[in-house]
């Protein structure tokens, strides 16, 4: 397809390098999935009427291809190359350059001679993708595409040794996976398989068979190479696509249910499944043993924090299905909102494309151009769905925010984001907390108290089911500190609470002043009130006793859910930044005395 990115010449391999350092600098690891599409391609040539020359370097190395004046789907308009010479049912649809939608062309079925250079071209790709730095690479054997085209009865209708019975379908996949083995180790190779989807077309008269027969050969592959593979990712029969539910056979969940569990138990290794899964049901499959571990594609692609929000068990952004295959450096995979500001943030036998495999890079490369993006005129909203235990910022307002911040940096206004996305977005917090030159300091405060109520909200939130009234029966800080709540309007005298009811109050407290007009002004260039640096010094002040509340009573908690860096960064932002303004008085620190001091270094 066009604009997808390669891993087939040095170039890309020099570009995949920033894009993996950025992952593993973030302390993940980062998988290439190796992609060759088959017959589901189109054997047009497109010109393009124009270069794109704003378009950045960064986004460059995703799109090398619209760089040239004509985008190719194969080399001089040849047929796309499959087992068959059978083309796609007029079920399907192929992406055009223009927008547009378009039949697939008959394709051209490999000869037999020509098969071992497509074989080469995996094993180079794979070569390409470790000395770029990926971790490992996933041979995509799935979903329709060429792999999946030898595979599938329904598709291959060949007569020679690489058609007909189990073991000559399943040629191909495992020539692929011995010369990849070969290359770069079997310990650094995954495979993907779906024997019972039917997308484009590829269905099977018994998948269970089908798999089987894969996952039999894999075992005895690692056998003889005395290693085992990273995993085996088999696709669900409940797979979505195109909003309707595909596999070859529409059976009851029982018998789908069967059917992956009689794989997971043949595989002598680590079972990955994926499709149509919820946090729910994620956690159901582990938990059962039906898989050792689950993928999530779609969800992390509008969830760029999707691990975070799993395991807090927050409300997810929805996907939006017509940007998934989007080149377009704004609109798409890098403008779904976080939870929270964390303040750190294919063609021709020759071509095999690269995915990230399960898609999971977008939250990692994107985090530094999306999680900073903060203006006065949004406001977060606590109540979230029913069920959830966090509050956070309400998607719909956040999409207009980003809208309303993309458009003022086009026109040459939002000095303030620029300025944090080249502070904060490079990890320089005592940089990142100062006054930009020129700019309101009112404007700067009101800014960072919203990110900074966010952030407080969401670390508060991991821990809703440990602090709970029986645990914390009174907001304190140590056996020294103990708070007491009052808001002086409903609450005049101050009560003693329990942590998590001061919390409620404390948060539902903020999102008054933030949603009330008068102290925090929602259009661009109205005033201030004389009062709003004592107001915002009263919010800093509580969102202070939060943090101290955390340290002292559940830290080891934090530590148990390896959230201690997220935690002991973003409290070094707060106290930065609440020192540069004084916002708190240095009485008020005690509770956290000495680590106030490492920071600050007095």
């Amino acid at each position: 397809f066009p604009h997808v990115p390669g891993i087939y010449n040095g170039q890309q391999v020099e570009a995949w390098k920033k894009i993996v350092d950025a992952v593993h600098a973030k302390g993940s690891i980062i998988f290439c999935q190796l992609w060759h599409v088959g017959r589901a391609s189109h054997s047009r040539n497109f010109h393009h009427p124009m270069h794109f020359p704003f378009l950045s370097p960064f986004i460059e190395i995703f799109y090398l291809l619209i760089l040239t004046n004509e985008i190719v789907y194969q080399p001089g308009g040849a047929a796309p190359i499959s087992s068959t010479s059978k083309p796609l049912s007029n079920r399907w649809r192929i992406l055009m350059p223009d927008g547009s939608y378009g039949i697939y062309p008959k394709p051209r079925a490999l000869q037999i001679s020509e098969i071992p250079e497509v074989v080469q071209h995996y094993r180079t790709a794979a070569l390409n993708a470790i000395r770029a730095g990926f971790d490992g690479i996933e041979i995509h054997g799935a979903h329709g595409y060429l792999i999946d085209q030898f595979l599938k009865d329904g598709i291959n209708d060949r007569r020679d040794e690489y058609g007909g019975s189990l073991a000559n379908r399943c040629k191909f996949l495992m020539q692929i996976v011995g010369s990849v083995a070969e290359a770069v180790g079997a310990d650094r190779i995954a495979v993907r398989i779906s024997p019972a989807i039917d997308h484009l077309d590829a269905t099977d008269s018994n998948p269970l068979n089908l798999g089987l027969a894969v996952i039999e050969r894999l075992n005895e592959l690692q056998l003889k190479l005395g290693s085992k593979l990273a995993y085996l990712h088999v696709t669900q029969p409940r797979y979505h696509a195109y909003g309707q539910t595909e596999s070859g056979r529409h059976g009851s969940e029982d018998e789908e249910a069967h059917l992956m569990r009689t794989l997971k138990r043949s595989y002598e290794g680590t079972f990955m499944c994926s499709g149509g899964f919820t946090r729910e049901l994620g956690m159901q499959a582990v938990a059962e043993g039906d898989a050792d571990l689950v993928s999530y594609g779609r969800l992390f692609i509008s969830n760029p924090d999707l691990v975070f929000r799993l395991r807090i068990n927050a409300p997810l952004n929805r996907y939006i299905r017509k940007t998934f295959y989007t080149q377009d450096p704004v609109v798409g995979y890098t403008d779904y909102p976080f939870l929270v500001s964390k303040g750190q943030r294919g063609t021709g036998t020759g071509t095999v494309s690269a995915l990230p495999s399960g898609y999971a890079l977008f939250s990692h490369m994107f985090c530094s151009l999306t999680e900073t993006e903060n203006q006065k005129t949004f406001r977060p909203k606590k109540n979230a769905p029913s069920g959830s235990k966090v509050g956070v910022l309400v998607p719909f307002l956040l999409f207009l925010f980003r809208v309303l911040a993309f458009v003022k940096r086009v026109f040459g206004g939002a000095k303030l984001q620029k300025h944090i996305d080249a502070t904060l977005g490079s990890g320089n917090l005592r940089e990142a907390v100062r006054l930009p030159p020129g700019e309101d300091i009112n404007e700067w405060l009101a800014v960072n108290t919203v990110d900074f109520f966010n952030q407080v909200n969401i670390l508060y939130g991991t821990l809703t089911e440990f602090c709970t009234a029986n645990n914390c029966p009174t907001m304190s800080a140590g056996p020294k500190y103990e708070y007491r709540w009052a808001d002086g309007v409903t609450i005049k005298k101050p009560i003693e609470v329990s942590a998590p009811k001061y919390v409620e109050y404390l948060m539902d407290w903020i999102e008054a002043q933030l949603d009330d007009e008068a102290i925090f002004p929602q259009k661009l260039g109205a005033p201030f009130p004389p009062n709003f640096r004592d107001v915002v010094k009263t919010i800093f002040k509580r969102l202070f006793r939060v943090y101290a509340h955390i340290y002292h009573s559940h830290f080891q908690k934090i530590v148990n859910l390896k959230e201690e860096a997220h935690l002991n960064t973003c409290f070094k932002h707060f106290v930065l930044f609440t020192w540069e303004f004084r916002l708190i008085d240095k009485g008020e620190l005690a509770p956290l005395s000495d680590l106030v001091d490492s920071i600050l270094q007095l």
